[in-house]
């Protein structure tokens, strides 16, 4: 072969590499962007009217960041509604999305009120544009987003059906809910009818995606397979809490604790439909109750009280310091760290708050004491029953410490969002979810990652309770746990199928379901904790498989063989 036949092969083959590699990277320079209209209410001169925005998202890779660019300039609710928007697009797709920025650019005509409004349709763009889908740009969306893809009440709709109408926008998607438009009590849809566009009414951005794009997000409704190991492990928890409660109640039924009773009853209900973690919650009530009366019942002094606690703090500590030693290497043993550990700090905390009362001379009631010590007595043996799911089942996750911490970080700056949404938005009261997120930096400054995750998802979902319930009537509350419900299921679904069943959240969906009928308040709690502990499979990549190694003697022999089979391939070429 001649000097000029080589120089071109091998710039032949510099092209060919150069482009496989440009080929490689364009998909993550060119991530995608898209746009959708949106109804906004706009006020001039006192006056209110409906106005057509558009909603435009690029997005490139980066590190998480959220871009938003409005003219004219929108209130600060409007930017933390579309970080929101994208966090809750990402979990709706299963997708890790810290490698990637978003901008979204709104432009309206004249200055808008308010943004929360815009939620559900940057979420429903964001999905669009992550799955590199165009939308139609005759369809506009108005309602607020909420976690599950929930789409929530906005206000101005009459004059934002008219914005369509003027703008010539087909059909708008609305929240559902019933809607009066005037002083005659015509309704919106008929409203709507009239003015020539079409209204449709949406629970979820899946149903928005569905209308919007038809066939390509078909939501059927996933079974959930519960893991077998799962319901063995849970089973056996049950039985060692509820097998305790029937000792008790041998021991002390004689003191007809009423209320331990019906923990009782409720345990061997739930049992026997297999729902083994509200057995084993209604037990632990129980347990509570029977030591409670039995404490009283022997009228033991401070002093004595005062001895009982040493001795309680010095098994959990011990326990603690035993627990610590454990390998955490898949997301079972996370979510079991996470339950043990708050377990063991709440029994030392029900300990603290009256361990300072136990002193030599003290004249304080021991009611109190007596309650302390049962609660947190029964909280230990709570946390020896979850410590059977420390055992390493499901795939092996990267939950090294800087993983972990970093986590810890992303969960607090969800919760830190949501908590400043709110105040930014309503006037509702958010104290709670602030003390568990306060309690969560803490947890992050000392190092206990593990509690910091579990601590900053709890303030998450105390702050989604108070988004979905904006605007909710009595009647309307056990239609949003029911969409709560089969929005957990569907990630819970999608977490089994990976190999990492979500034992926390299932835990936590199976109890907001035995809670539906009778306290659905206290069942949307436990259905945004299912959700916010089941997807937790999003933060941790699974951990690669092991490589083949090689013995030295086996490495040599390779290296020859694989020597050999190349000459023989270069002096063929040659000889060509």
């Amino acid at each position: 072969m001649n000097p000029q036949m080589r120089l071109k092969m091998r710039i032949s083959l510099f092209l060919i590499l150069s482009a496989m590699s440009l080929l490689s990277v364009l998909p993550g320079v060119l991530a995608g962007s898209g746009t959708i209209p949106l109804l906004a209410v706009r006020m001039e001169d006192g006056i209110t009217s409906g106005s057509k925005a558009d909603l435009t998202l690029e997005i490139a890779p980066g590190s998480g960041r959220v871009f938003v660019d409005t003219f004219p300039l929108s209130r600060v609710d409007t930017q933390m509604s579309m970080r929101l928007a994208k966090e809750i697009a990402c979990d709706t797709l299963n997708k890790d999305c810290r490698d990637l920025d978003f901008i979204y650019t709104l432009r309206a005509d004249s200055p808008i009120v308010g943004g929360p409004s815009a939620g559900a349709a940057a979420a429903v763009l964001t999905v669009a544009t992550l799955s590199s889908y165009r939308l139609p740009q005759d369809i506009a969306m108005t309602g607020t987003i909420n976690s599950g893809g929930l789409v929530g009440p906005v206000g101005g709709l009459k004059e934002k059906i008219e914005a369509a109408k003027a703008a010539g926008i087909q059909m708008v998607l609305v929240p559902r809910g019933e809607y009066v438009v005037n002083a005659s009590n015509a309704t919106l849809e008929d409203y709507a009818e009239d003015l020539g566009v079409e209204l449709r009414t949406v629970d979820s951005i899946q149903d928005a995606l569905q209308i919007m794009l038809p066939g390509r997000f078909r939501q059927e409704k996933e079974e959930i397979r519960i893991d077998s190991s799962y319901r063995e492990t849970m089973k056996g928890l049950a039985e060692s809490l509820c097998n305790r409660t029937a000792s008790l109640r041998r021991s002390f039924g004689s003191l007809n604790v009423s209320s331990a009773l019906n923990f009782s009853a409720k345990a061997e209900e739930h049992f026997r439909k297999g729902q083994y973690y509200a057995a084993a919650s209604n037990c632990f009530g129980a347990n509570v109750r029977f030591n409670e009366a039995f404490l009283k019942s022997k009228e033991f002094s401070p002093q004595k009280y005062g001895g009982l606690f040493s001795e309680l703090r010095a098994e959990i500590e011990s326990f603690e310091k035993e627990t610590e030693k454990k390998r955490i290497l898949t997301i079972t043993d996370l979510e079991s760290s996470m339950v043990i550990k708050e377990r063991l700090l709440e029994a030392k905390e029900s300990l603290d708050a009256l361990n300072a009362s136990t002193g030599a001379g003290n004249e304080s009631p021991t009611e109190n004491f007596a309650y302390a010590y049962a609660y947190a007595n029964e909280r230990l043996r709570s946390a020896y029953a979850w410590a059977e799911f420390l055992n390493h089942q499901g795939q092996p996750a990267e939950l090294d410490r800087e993983n972990l911490k970093a986590t810890c970080e992303q969960k607090i700056g969800e919760a830190e969002e949501r908590i400043e949404y709110l105040a930014v938005t309503t006037p509702l009261p958010v104290g709670a979810a602030k003390e568990t997120l306060q309690v969560a930096y803490l947890d992050l400054a000392e190092g206990s990652h593990a509690l910091c995750i579990f601590r900053a998802s709890k303030a998450k979902a105390e702050s989604n309770i108070i988004l979905s319930a904006l605007g909710l009537t009595m009647e309307e509350l056990p239609g949003v746990v029911d969409s709560k419900l089969e929005a957990a299921g569907r990630v819970i679904s999608r977490a089994g199928r990976k190999g990492m069943f979500p034992i926390l959240g299932y835990s936590y969906y199976e109890y907001a379901q035995t809670l539906a009928t009778d306290d659905p308040a206290s069942a949307l709690l436990y259905a945004e904790y299912s959700l916010e502990f089941s997807n937790l499979d999003m933060y941790f990549k699974q951990r690669p498989q092991p490589k083949l190694a090689f013995s030295g003697e086996e490495a040599l022999i390779l290296g020859v063989l694989l020597g050999f089979i190349l000459g023989f391939v270069v002096n063929r070429l040659r000889k060509r």
